[in-house]
């Protein structure tokens, strides 16, 4: 069976394109795009399906995520 890879989208400012990360399951792409997102969506896909689109909301320690 082969196994499924996942990969976090993440806009550049300013050139359209985006910086794709890989992991190797969803709860490590949830881990990445919150390492690496820096307050932007993040964009969640398994092989060429999106499965998730990552938002952080509040400031400083009541900051949250929201999963669309």
């Amino acid at each position: 069976m082969a196994r499924s890879s996942f990969s976090i989208h993440l806009p550049v400012a300013g050139s359209g394109d985006d910086l794709v990360l890989q992991a190797p399951s969803f709860h490590m792409a949830l881990v990445v795009a919150d390492i690496n997102s820096a307050g932007r969506p993040a964009e969640i896909r398994q092989d060429d399906r999106k499965v998730a689109i990552v938002r952080r909301h509040g400031k400083g320690r009541a900051t949250f995520w929201e999963l669309a």
